[in-house]
């Protein structure tokens, strides 16, 4: 019977090739957002609790938008009283928020500038362009130097 053939991680980022949804790294982390206890916690108290925490505030990033999600600020895994506690809360932009823990809790929300400057090239830090890599820094180009005078065949100056 042939192999199936292997897939990338589910989880975002991770590129490494496995046999079922997640490799080896990230597999006990999606386990444990799939525990009971943790699940249990996002119910209708939540829900109610969590709209009532945003309705009319602004995204904590500054970005302007309406804030439409309450983000934990430090994660609470599973832990009822750290879920609990309104000082762990904050108010995100569904986009900020899905930024922030798309890339772990780690991350930070920050909103991307939009536009360009007048050479064109993007005014967001974070844009591909505007980063340097590792020994790929901008170094500005020396002024030239004015190529020596050409002599013809028989010494005399072209």
């Amino acid at each position: 019977m042939p192999w199936k053939p292997k897939k990338p991680c589910a989880a975002p980022g991770c590129g490494r090739l496995t046999d079922g949804r997640y490799c080896d790294t990230h597999r006990a982390a999606a386990e444990a957002s799939r525990r009971p206890e943790v699940r249990s916690l996002y119910g209708e108290k939540w829900r109610r609790a969590s709209a009532a925490f945003v309705r009319g505030k602004a995204c904590i990033c500054g970005c302007g938008q309406p804030a439409t999600v309450t983000d934990h600020v430090r994660p609470h895994k599973g832990d009822p009283v750290l879920f609990w506690d309104r000082a762990n809360w904050q108010p995100m932009a569904k986009r900020c928020h899905d930024r922030k823990t798309g890339g772990g809790d780690r991350a930070v929300a920050r909103p991307a500038v939009k536009g360009c400057g007048p050479d064109g090239t993007p005014l967001d830090p974070g844009h591909p362009w505007n980063r340097t890599r590792p020994g790929r820094e901008c170094v500005p180009a020396a002024t030239p130097t004015p190529a020596p005078a050409r002599r013809g065949r028989g010494g005399a100056k072209v």
